[in-house]
């Protein structure tokens, strides 16, 4: 279930919030230049949508994300973590550009692969604390 300390969104909202962040980051230049990174946002926000986020391990990322083979080494290869990295700065760049206006973010935390969403202007670092409460699916 999504949850949010306050204000508190429905399961339904949050998740028209997420998919509608999603689409229109996935129509921007940015993701529209890189099907890499798009195949990996669609993917990671599917499988937080599905509550597999918090689960969410390299090995997965790479193979159903990204489309590694079978037998990818997530301890050998960083492929999927830098993946990942270039997502975030995606994101970033999205929001500093084409998305500023969006009242709602798509973040990946460092050190995971669970997308949140969370609005706009809330402080981005996690414990950072002085801004709104995230949203994620727990």
């Amino acid at each position: 279930m999504f949850f949010c300390e306050a204000p508190f969104l429905p399961e339904s909202l949050a998740t028209d919030l997420m998919q509608a962040e999603m689409d229109a980051a996935l129509a921007s230049a940015i993701f529209q230049r890189s099907p890499v990174l798009s195949r990996l946002l669609r993917f990671l926000v599917m499988a937080t949508l599905s509550g597999e986020g918090p689960a969410l391990k390299s090995y997965a990322v790479a193979v159903e994300g990204l489309g590694k083979p079978a037998d990818f080494d997530p301890q050998a290869d960083s492929y999927a973590r830098v993946q990942v990295i270039r997502l975030r700065r995606a994101l970033e760049g999205f929001y500093a550009g084409e998305g500023a206006c969006r009242p709602w973010h798509l973040v990946i935390e460092t050190g995971g692969y669970e997308v949140k969403l969370q609005p706009a202007g809330a402080a981005s670092a996690p414990g950072a604390g002085s801004g709104p409460p995230m949203i994620s699916r727990s």
